[in-house]
């Protein structure tokens, strides 16, 4: 089994991890993961294809598919939650499956595969995020490469405050799983909630970008996992890229223009309208 992620392990692990994963089989069409469905386990690709979907909350189809020597579902190793995507074969497929049950077991006699695991989780997510959102667009590759590796995988309670209203940004946030909700501070102390924050989303720039205190606090509504970049490596990576800090004034401008509109189309009680929450 060629899995890069599992290279570092020593040759008992690596005998250990092949003795709990499990040889499965799927038809064409016959889904492997399922989007809302509860996740236990990840999936190598040994022979096949699958389709990478999402179709929930309308956001279609994802980019690129899995391929032989792929990997997918890791996140469910390391916290529980739902399926975030649907993996469809668009051949017949064999795939080796590592249940978190199998992992946990594991990891008591071999703890590197547990921080192996984790790695590869918070590297993904780092990948996907400096690709996809657009204050990282003008960074070329290596330095998209040498910016992931700051990035540190961060558990919080439900109820931890993320971000203080008031009070200067500390971090830049990814979220992985669970929910977050941001509240607008009034001066009487009344919060009113912004849309929610969910999987996927990130939060915390804006006192990054324009270096002023966070104007709306972000609290985690369930117990949740996130990626967080501070601020001295935001700094240290973006600010010093040629052209990179009025690209990102300009994004933090537009993001605060937006804020704006949204509290000035506020009624008064009303419920919070779609958007981005203020702060973000």
């Amino acid at each position: 089994m060629a899995v890069p992620i599992f290279s570092m392990l020593g040759r008992d692990a690596f005998i250990s991890l092949l003795e709990a994963v499990e040889v499965r089989t799927y038809a064409t069409s016959q889904p492997v993961i399922r989007e809302g469905d509860p996740g236990a386990s990840m999936f190598f690709m040994v022979e096949g294809r699958g389709d990478v979907w999402r179709l929930l909350e309308g956001r279609g189809p994802q980019e690129g598919p899995v391929v032989e020597g792929g990997v997918f579902g890791e996140m469910a190793l390391i916290t529980e939650g739902p399926r975030l995507y649907t993996v469809m074969p668009s051949m017949p497929s064999v795939l080796l499956e590592l249940r978190r049950a199998r992992m946990l077991e594991l990891a008591q006699k071999h703890p590197l595969v547990d921080r192996v695991v984790q790695a590869f989780c918070r590297k993904r997510a780092a990948d996907s995020l400096l690709r996809t959102h657009p204050i990282f667009s003008p960074l070329r590759l290596e330095q998209r490469r040498a910016l992931a590796r700051e990035f540190q995988l961060q558990r919080v309670a439900a109820g931890a405050t993320l971000l203080t209203a008031g009070e200067m940004g500390d971090a830049l946030y990814l979220l992985l799983r669970g929910r977050c909700t941001p509240y607008h501070m009034h001066p009487d102390g009344k919060e009113t909630p912004y849309p929610v924050l969910r999987e996927g989303d990130v939060f915390g720039e804006i006192s990054l970008l324009m270096n002023k205190p966070v104007t709306a606090m972000v609290r985690a509504d369930v117990p949740s996992v996130l990626l967080r970049l501070d601020r001295s490596a935001f700094e240290r990576h973006l600010f010093n890229v040629p052209g990179m800090r009025d690209a990102l004034m300009k994004i933090g401008t537009e993001r605060l223009q937006r804020t704006a509109r949204l509290l000035g189309d506020r009624s008064p009680g009303g419920a919070a309208p779609a958007g981005d929450p203020d702060g973000r």
